[in-house]
């Protein structure tokens, strides 16, 4: 009972401070950001430091990294760093439809120092959803909420000793992660990217028709991919043992997208966006410094990281709307290299979904399967991850195109998606479809068969919730094999 009344109490006076440092704000006309952390009740803390990351169009910008004094922080939307990105989101977009709609998010990383010298930081890194549009013109409330099953130990006092000296005066020891620059790789323009591939590998077949689309109900966009390791990721690639998380929307708006074709026998269609992506490979370091920010020496915690995000989609515009860039294409050279590392990174998969045409695994003639029954089979713990974007196997084909030294890395990465989603299940925002449309008189090469579908799926599991992983759909590729073929 004591425990009940001493969290509503904290509650109570939270909210008091909440309440009246937003009132300041508010009565000094300030926009922006005003960022109030909650940290777990029973945790003995006396220090908060806090990195935060803000998506931009071309890629990303840390714009806090410090100590808070009360567990709080306010970003103004008017100036500094992140007024710069809020302006620069704002004049990508000339339709105020989209403008004031788009919604990107900041990546959070907090370290929580404990009075018995225990740190604490958080895993995965949170991210915060915001508006631009919103933000430049009024004074927008996020809590953030540190739960302790989110926390991770990452160092004490006596592992450290040395950085935590009481002789330490006017020194400042803190935390940080690093970009990794020689490892790191974030287009500076648009990239084809493919998500929906459809092969018709043998000689004698039937015709697949397909179609995809998207349609904007609510956002569609794409979520942050962040892999954890306690490995150095760079000596053990290709074989490290990866903590994946998909985290939320970097990029997201109300956007319709289509495309539709069919596969002739012994070939294949690629569907795909343009976007600039990123793999942004990190270490932590624990950082001594004095009061004006000369660094005396840093170390490695053991913990890296790996995040693979989309930071900006190539739209057009017609008369009053934005349509992204979604084509199809038949060309196998277009995309050879990059098919090269995503096979690399995925794993094939027969696809056989109760209640659905492909309950026998297979598809006959004029039998079809919807594309959103083939995403909802696995999200199976709604976690809202539909379609992967093979942002991994892209950055890994552009980096061995540079330097074959990258080849384990990008063995490692290969297999790293982006998801590209709507936030609910695919059944309301995803349209599309795989048939089998049989054989077609004027092609003596087609025939009247049955074929079985097979999917690839990331070689990794992704964290659901708790203990709980999935598999990752991967660009949605698709291989259609008929019946009586031998490698069905």
């Amino acid at each position: 009972m004591k425990k009940r009344i001493f969290a509503i109490l904290f509650l109570i006076i939270t909210s008091v401070f909440i309440i009246y440092n937003v009132t300041n704000y508010i009565e000094h006309k300030k926009k922006g950001l005003f960022l109030k952390f909650l940290t777990p009740i029973r945790t003995d803390w006396e220090k908060l430091e806090v990195q935060i990351i803000a998506i931009t169009p071309d890629g990303e910008e840390e714009i806090f990294t410090g100590f808070l004094n009360r567990s709080e922080l306010f970003l103004d939307a008017t100036r500094g760093k992140f007024g710069n990105v809020v302006k620069a989101w704002l004049e990508r977009f000339e339709i105020d439809f989209y403008k004031e709609r788009f919604e990107t998010c900041l990546i959070l990383d907090v370290w929580i120092f404990l009075k018995n010298g225990t740190i604490l930081s958080v895993e995965p890194c949170i991210t915060i959803p915001f508006k631009p549009y919103d933000v430049s013109a009024n004074l927008v409330v996020t809590k953030i909420e540190l739960k302790l099953e989110q926390m991770r130990v990452i160092n004490d006092i006596k592992s450290n000793s040395h950085f935590f000296s009481p002789n330490n005066q006017g020194i400042i020891t803190e935390y940080k992660w690093c970009m990794v620059d020689a490892y790191s790789y974030i287009t500076t323009k648009y990239v084809k990217i493919p998500f929906l591939i459809v092969r018709n590998p043998q000689n004698i077949s039937a015709i697949i028709d397909w179609s995809f689309g998207v349609f904007a109900g609510a956002k569609t966009g794409f979520r942050l991919t962040v892999a954890y390791s306690d490995e150095n990721i760079t000596k053990k690639a290709p074989n490290v043992n990866l903590r994946i998380y998909v985290c939320d929307f970097t990029y997201s708006n109300l956007y319709n997208m289509f495309a539709a074709s069919y596969v002739s026998p012994n070939e294949l269609s690629y569907a795909f966006i343009c976007a600039k992506i990123g793999n942004i490979y990190e270490r932590e370091y624990i950082i001594q410094k004095t009061l004006d920010g000369t660094v005396l020496r840093m170390k490695p915690t053991g913990r890296e990281r790996i995040r693979e995000e989309v930071f900006d989609l190539k739209v057009y515009k017609v008369r009053n709307s934005y349509y992204p860039v979604c084509d199809w294409t038949k060309s196998e050279t277009k995309f050879k290299d990059l098919m090269k590392w995503l096979y690399n990174g995925t794993m094939k998969e027969k696809l056989i979904i109760r209640g659905t045409a492909l309950e026998d695994g297979k598809l006959d003639v004029q039998e079809m399967i919807f594309l959103e029954e083939i995403l909802d089979y696995y999200d199976s713990y709604d976690v809202d991850f539909e379609i992967g974007i093979p942002v991994g196997a892209e950055i890994a084909w552009l980096m061995t195109k540079i330097d074959k030294k990258y080849e384990t890395y990008a063995a490692l990465i290969s297999g790293l998606v982006v998801s590209l989603c709507h936030g609910d299940t695919a059944f309301d925002f995803v349209r599309g479809h795989l048939e089998n449309g049989g054989g077609v008189k004027e092609l003596n090469y087609t025939q009247n068969v049955s074929v079985y579908v097979f999917a690839r799926i990331s070689k990794y599991r992704y964290i659901a919730t708790g203990s709980y992983t999935y598999k990752a759909l991967v660009g949605v590729v698709f291989e259609c094999i008929p019946e009586f073929s031998q490698d069905n």
